[in-house]
């Protein structure tokens, strides 16, 4: 008896460990399924972009985007262009762009340097949805009292006739009323002045455009900006039009710092603090003095837009 007796014992034991040892397997392999299950249940942030860092819809939808739905104010792109020409104006440095500063998005304004270069203009994004809620009530009343200061067609009642005088006066693809239409007013603003007072260039977004077709000619702000050669044997000229002129400056040597731009074949820039033969090609000279190795232009810190001096030349 004691033998069998032991013998049962023993099949209990085992049989309770096998069933233990599957419950313990059953669970001990459950679990964390059920955690990922928990975890893919947790509501996940959109990556929302910004304007600014890329292009996309009015409504800035895009594929991982976050979806902003534009008020019945700004029902259209040219209201969205208003408010946001007015925010960058009136409340300078308004964008988180991606590079994690703060920026306008077209214009150098205000108490703000820096810019987009135009990028989500015209779209209703995270910036612009975050600057409706908190300064649209403002904007409304401006538009309202007819003191808002944004520059496009909905508010500014001279750009059909900027985009009529650059029509007549200038020429090229762009002087087309339909490409004016669809720019920035500013832009076609600065254009017209340009051309109403014999600048042969201007100065738009911390650019330089050809003031005869509005095409860009230099990808940075020269002005008030202190020039290098940025090789040796560079040539300045006693004028605008490259005429007489003496090789002076080696790579890396110090010029003097630039007060005029004007557009003739190509861009010329101004330095009076030279004696003589004070204007220069931009294409060699550089904003940043080169190192020994470097042979081209360093197009970096940008600089205050310009005042009309004394070009009479288109």
């Amino acid at each position: 008896m004691a033998k069998g007796k032991s013998s049962i014992g023993f099949w209990l034991l085992i049989g309770t460990l096998v069933v233990g040892g599957g419950i313990g397997a059953y669970f001990l392999l459950r679990k964390p399924k059920e955690e990922k299950e928990v975890e893919d249940d947790q509501p996940k942030d959109e990556d929302k972009k910004p304007e600014g860092s890329g292009s996309g819809s009015g409504s800035g939808s895009g594929s991982g985007t976050a979806t902003y739905t534009a008020p019945a104010e700004l029902s259209d792109s040219t209201k969205i262009k208003a408010f946001q020409d007015w925010l960058d104006v009136n409340k300078s440095c308004w964008v988180l762009d991606s590079d994690g500063k703060y920026k306008n998005l077209s214009k150098n304004v205000g108490k703000c340097d820096r810019n987009t270069g135009g990028k989500g203009y015209g779209n209703y994004g995270k910036n612009t949805d975050n600057a409706w809620k908190t300064f649209g009530k403002d904007y409304l009343a401006s538009v309202k009292a007819g003191t808002s200061t944004s520059t496009t067609p909905s508010s500014n009642t001279n750009l059909n006739k900027n985009i009529d005088y650059i029509v007549k006066n200038a020429s090229g693809s762009k002087s087309d009323k339909t490409y004016l239409s669809k720019s920035s007013a500013d832009f076609v603003d600065k254009w017209a002045n340009a051309l109403k007072n014999n600048r042969s260039a201007f100065l738009w977004a911390n650019q330089v455009y050809r003031t005869k077709t509005g095409d860009k000619v230099l990808e940075y702000n020269p002005l008030n900006s202190v020039i290098y050669a940025n090789k040796n044997g560079i040539y300045s000229y006693d004028d605008k039009f490259a005429g007489t002129k003496r090789v002076d400056y080696n790579k890396g040597e110090k010029i003097g710092k630039v007060t005029d731009f004007v557009y003739q074949n190509e861009v010329m820039l101004y330095v009076p603090e030279i004696t003589n033969y004070k204007w220069f090609k931009a294409k060699e000279v550089t904003k940043t003095k080169p190192k020994s190795s470097f042979d081209g232009h360093n197009e970096q810190i940008e600089f205050s837009n310009f005042n009309n001096n004394f070009d009479l030349n288109l």
